[in-house]
């Protein structure tokens, strides 16, 4: 995985050396672990999860549900239309 991650920063243009420099840091394991307990203390099975309307969606109903939300977004939320 390490040698496909110091591919990718080459790609976009990004400095692959200091990428990787910086996804080795503490600092930066750090905000992992505590952004993963922020997850685990609101159950948060992994990611992504999405949740629309305060419900969160399994991965077999995200499109339907995104769609029916969208359908019914005027109702919930007006828009101003001119």
């Amino acid at each position: 995985v390490k040698a496909l991650m110091a591919e990718m920063p080459g790609q976009i243009g990004l400095d692959s050396a200091q990428f990787i420099s910086c996804l080795d840091s503490e600092e930066a394991k750090d905000i992992v672990r505590q952004q993963s307990d922020v997850g685990t203390a609101l159950n948060i099975p992994g990611t992504p999860t999405i949740y629309a309307n305060g419900r969160r969606l399994n991965y077999g109903q995200i499109l339907a549900v995104l769609r029916e939300a969208h359908k019914n977004a005027d109702k919930v939320l007006p828009v101003n239309r001119p």
